[in-house]
């Protein structure tokens, strides 16, 4: 069955800082540095880029207040200015901001959306820093009020918990739980309820848990998404054994939409996957385990690709994979393991996505 390697990432790559036990530790961090942050908007004849005093580059806007570029930032202003980021950053702080001051002097004087924190001094010098530069139509949805909302949510069904893995290089020592990760580009959360089994139809006698994986970024790297899954195992080393994609919620940053349905859109699917009950989901499962897509393979990708599952090569790539795999491809859940196994192969989140979705629409046939 396929794997799922995303939360492995992050554990094998965070700091310990930014790993988090629980949603409620999550959440004080995160809501902490929405208080400090803010957001501007302006032209891109306004930017000036400047040399740190003490090494790195800051942005200054229309008042000449300089904020240091963070790493994201500092890729997103090269961006605007055409200017390779990777290069710029191993050049003295005065030649790379002169190389972007002249590639911003050049560009069209559109509209820049600042995302701005101020730490307080605290003791130390206060500073300000550009966590992000967005269009002026990017819609920030903050991951404090999604990681309160999955509280609130958790409180509702306090069956849903973190899932216990190992300190990251600790292998083999005690688990401990951890809910997810959050740093200045990204947020990860993990849930399992391992109160709820189904049984798998592909292996009689084995049982799947559910998992909920929800992943946001408020300076534009990510969409906010959320996948609901059952899955064999969830392993210390964070490593999603057997995910079978059930349902997902994605949006992307941008527009009304987001700021209209991204609670709701969490909170419905969360809380009708938690009421299903595993009866329920047992038989929906083997139900698709003995569903026929159709006598022969090109029957089976006509199928699905009238139905709007997916293309035709991902449709074929994901038959071939379910037939490599021994599964049977011509039925609903051989689709849906090709879907899922592709999904995981495929570099591009955004594709990921789709098949993820694609694979929980076969199931609903």
């Amino acid at each position: 069955m396929p794997e799922n390697f995303e939360m492995h990432r992050q554990w094998s790559t965070r700091p310990s800082d930014e790993r988090y036990s629980t949603l409620s530790e999550m959440y004080s961090y995160l809501a902490e540095e929405t208080a400090q942050c803010g957001s501007a908007v302006v032209a891109t004849n306004e930017l000036q880029v400047v040399a740190g005093e003490h090494g790195g580059l800051a942005l200054t806007g229309p008042k000449g207040n300089p904020a240091l570029l963070s790493s994201w930032s500092m890729m997103q202003i090269s961006a605007i200015a055409r200017a390779p980021a990777t290069y710029l950053k191993s050049l003295p702080a005065q030649i790379a901001a002169d190389a972007l001051n002249h590639g911003l002097s050049v560009q069209a004087r559109d509209s820049h959306q600042l995302y701005l924190r101020h730490r307080p001094a605290n003791g130390a010098p206060a500073s300000l820093q550009v966590r992000a530069i967005t269009s002026p139509g990017y819609t920030r949805i903050h991951t404090a009020a999604i990681v309160r909302k999955l509280m609130q949510l958790q409180a509702e069904h306090p069956s849903w918990t973190a899932p216990q893995v190992y300190d990251r290089g600790d292998f083999g020592s005690g688990r401990t739980p951890c809910v997810g990760y959050a740093g200045d580009r990204d947020a990860y959360v993990c849930l399992q309820n391992e109160n709820v089994a189904i049984a798998d139809p592909a292996a009689p006698g084995e049982q799947l848990t559910r998992g909920i994986l929800l992943v946001n970024s408020e300076v534009g790297a990510k969409r906010l998404d959320l996948t609901l899954f059952l899955c064999e195992r969830i392993c210390g080393n964070f490593i999603i054994w057997g995910q079978r994609t059930l349902h997902t919620f994605s949006a992307r940053h941008f527009g009304e939409r987001i700021k209209r349905e991204w609670q709701r859109g969490i909170g419905s699917v969360f809380t009708d996957y938690a009421q299903l009950s595993s009866r329920e989901e047992s038989d929906k499962l083997q139900a698709a385990h003995i569903k026929q897509l159709g006598p022969k393979k090109e029957d089976v990708i006509d199928l699905l690709f009238k139905r709007d599952v997916a293309t035709k090569q991902q449709l074929t790539d994901a038959y071939d994979l379910a037939e490599r795999f021994g599964r049977d491809p011509r039925t609903a859940w051989g689709a849906v393991h090709g879907l899922s196994r592709l999904s995981q192969m495929s570099p591009y989140a955004d594709e990921r996505i789709d098949l993820d979705r694609a694979a929980g629409k076969v199931l609903d046939f």
